[in-house]
């Protein structure tokens, strides 16, 4: 139907196209879809989250974004992925691997992870969330009027905000290479925003001006 209608068949269908296309599909398949996909909800669990959570999933957990949920995703570069079931078009491929991922799969029902703390103080509480090979992710809490100072050191450091609004700060750092630094004196981190720190930025604080704490992930690679 795509090829008749000029449609690229490995790309998504603008809306009004794709509910035409699915109008033509037979009865008999769309109730068939139904049908087994309400089967297979008997054997798939919710779990709530909210803000700020973290979820870790090892290989083969089956596993699912349900509507409204914006995650920060960090993974291996290991592809391991196989497609149990999927409500809309798979850009990656043209098939399930149903009765594969089902013989692979574990069976376990989820539980969430312990987060290992690595320092609190009456203004800053920080955890680790992700221990890559290649890199590590801490969860930082900032809480209202609060500073947290760090060091960039001899790597990057990746911020990404979650909740709230922080204002990074680096005015005091004199050292050549942090004034050539592309970051403005006063940038501000909000949720979903992220800021790349050069390595040569060196010394560097975070502070919460809000009256609500301010929740972000911050990655660093491993030397």
């Amino acid at each position: 139907m795509k090829k008749e209608a000029h449609c690229d068949p490995r790309l998504p269908s603008p809306p009004d196209k794709t509910l035409q296309f699915l109008k033509k599909v037979p009865f008999s398949l769309q109730n068939e879809e139904k049908r087994l996909r309400e089967e297979l909800y008997h054997y798939v669990g919710d779990h709530p989250v909210r803000v700020g959570d973290v979820i870790t999933f090892p290989p083969y957990h089956l596993h699912s974004l349900q509507h409204g949920i914006h995650v920060i995703e960090f993974q291996t570069p290991h592809y391991e992925r196989l497609i149990l079931m999927s409500g809309q078009k798979v850009l990656t491929q043209d098939h399930w691997d149903t009765e594969k991922a089902l013989s692979m799969m574990k069976p376990e029902v989820y539980q969430c992870p312990a987060l290992q703390d690595l320092e609190k103080t009456e203004e800053w509480k920080k955890e680790r969330i992700v221990d890559f090979p290649d890199f590590s992710v801490e969860r930082i809490l900032i809480r209202p009027g609060g500073e947290y100072s760090d060091n960039t050191g001899d790597d990057y450091h990746l911020w990404v905000g979650v909740e709230g609004e922080g204002e990074l700060l680096h005015s005091e750092n004199k050292t050549a290479t942090a004034k050539k630094s592309q970051l403005g004196r006063n940038e501000i981190l909000h949720a979903a925003k992220g800021l790349l720190l050069p390595a040569s930025l060196q010394k560097y604080t975070l502070r919460n001006n809000s009256p609500t704490s301010f929740l972000a992930l911050k990655a660093v690679p491993c030397s």
